[in-house]
């Protein structure tokens, strides 16, 4: 048998230890539900899982690294050439149904569901396993779950059908509640800083991008990778905090950027994270805990900024942020669902 190689995963000891230790006792379980923030590395584990799970040499849940299956599954940005592997999420089933996606559709229809739903019954090519990774299970459409839950309660023996969501509640009760639960937090500093560290990132850029990345493994990667992305990084959370801040800024929020969340949807969300993080920090200064803070460098400004509130205010303001990012996914129009958040946030002083 050739060496063990370990999971290339930073973080998540624990989930990474539960599912080696399922593969080895072979008590792998058919349908599993991995929720977690974005960007923690939740696709990155169900990926990994499938390359021990399927590894044609594997041993005590480690893959070997070097067998047909294990190259052919995706790693370090390789394009996946599994044919007992498939990934699907928005962009997948864009390209795999075409016109019957309907286009910019967000999310997973009940056609993407059907075409899964015939694949898992084939018996695998390549492997003992075949795998479905659902990577946008929180974006199931109205009528999908009902088509899939059949599938998730009792798919072949030979399948495993992993969901990834950003949270267990955005996932259908009837769907969550036939599945095995592992839940990811963020992955700490210390851990992301050391795989820049071991990347060949320079400690001083490492370290700052492991502060701003707030736990999520891809952010920190991205940011690390183009010596530009941390310049506009920054660009965009000082733009967010104009949004919160200033009574113009308030006003483009209604304004301009929602008018144009249709085309440019990644945006929104990602202005209404920035926002979310800063009413955060603003509690936590409050609190005289900001050295928790997500953004560090903005401490001076938000420790200003934040007196000028209640606790009660500034949290009812986080609440509504994250309420207008949930309305927004599902679907709201983008004018109303950005007016009734700013309403709710407290008035700017004079």
């Amino acid at each position: 048998m050739s060496g063990r190689e370990s999971w290339q995963v930073v973080g998540h000891a624990e989930a990474v230890a539960q599912l080696q230790r399922a593969i080895a006792a072979d008590h792998v379980g058919h349908a599993y539900l991995f929720a977690g923030p974005d960007g923690v590395g939740k696709t990155t584990v169900a990926l990994e899982f499938a390359r021990a799970l399927m590894c044609l040499r594997r041993d005590d849940g480690y893959p070997c690294g070097e067998c047909d299956s294990c190259r052919r599954i995706w790693r370090d940005g390789d394009r996946r050439t599994h044919p007992d592997l498939t990934v699907a999420d928005v962009e997948w089933q864009a390209t795999m149904l075409g016109s019957r996606a309907g286009g910019a559709r967000q999310r997973l229809s009940i056609d993407a569901i059907r075409w899964l739903r015939q694949d898992i019954v084939s018996r695998p090519i390549l492997s003992r396993w075949k795998v479905q990774i659902v990577d946008d299970a929180g974006r199931l459409s109205d009528t999908a779950p009902d088509a899939f839950l059949k599938t998730v309660e009792e798919p072949p023996p030979f399948a495993v059908i992993i969901l990834v969501t950003p949270s267990i509640e955005a996932v259908p009760e009837t769907i969550r509640s036939r599945c095995r639960h592992i839940e990811f937090g963020p992955v700490s500093r210390l851990a992301i800083e050391a795989e820049l560290t071991r990347r060949s990132i320079d400690a001083d850029t490492a370290a700052t991008v492991a502060s701003v990345a707030r736990g999520r493994v891809a952010t920190a990667l991205e940011l690390a990778s183009d010596p530009d992305s941390l310049d506009r990084w920054n660009a965009d959370v000082a733009e967010a905090f104009g949004y919160i801040s200033e009574p113009l800024g308030r006003l483009r929020l209604a304004g301009p950027l929602a008018a144009n969340h249709t085309k440019n949807r990644d945006h929104t969300f990602q202005v209404l994270e920035h926002c979310a993080g800063l009413w955060r920090d603003a509690l936590l200064a409050q609190a005289g805990v900001d050295d928790a803070a997500a953004y560090p460098e903005m401490r001076d400004a938000i420790q200003r900024f934040s007196g000028q509130f209640s606790t009660a205010e500034i949290a009812e303001a986080l609440r509504a942020t994250r309420r207008a990012a949930h309305d927004l996914d599902r679907n709201f129009q983008a004018r109303i669902a950005l007016m009734a958040m700013i309403n709710r946030w407290p008035t700017l002083a004079d």
